[in-house]
C-alpha cells in the first residue's frame, strides 16, 4: 500500500518523521527523491527535518552516533557503533 501525503495533511509532517526515522534505524539511507515522492516537500524543509533528527540522535546516543550526509546526493545515513561485547 502506497499512500502520498499532501503538504496540508495535519498529520503529514508527524509521519513523514517517523518514516525518516525508522528508514534510519532500519541502517537504511533516507533519501530526498524518496521523501519527497510520498510527501512532497522541499529540499529546505528535507535538511529541517534531518536536522530535527540529528539533534534527537545527539540528545540520546550522545556522541556515540551520528548522522551522517552522502557525498553528492541529499541523502544521510545514521552512523551508530557497536559497543564491544564484554564477558565477564
Amino acid at each position: 500500500m502506497q499512500t502520498n501525503y499532501k503538504r496540508d495533511d495535519e498529520s503529514g509532517k508527524t509521519i513523514r518523521n517517523e518514516v525518516e526515522i525508522i528508514i534510519l534505524l532500519y541502517g537504511q539511507v533516507v533519501d530526498y527523491d524518496y521523501i519527497n515522492s510520498r510527501f512532497e516537500i522541499s529540499p529546505k524543509t528535507f535538511k529541517r527535518d534531518m536536522e530535527g533528527i540529528k539533534i534527537a540522535v545527539e540528545t540520546i546516543f550522545d556522541e556515540d552516533a551520528r548522522l551522517i550526509k552522502i557525498k553528492n546526493k541529499l541523502a544521510y545515513k545514521l552512523y551508530i557503533p557497536h559497543k564491544p561485547l564484554f564477558l565477564y
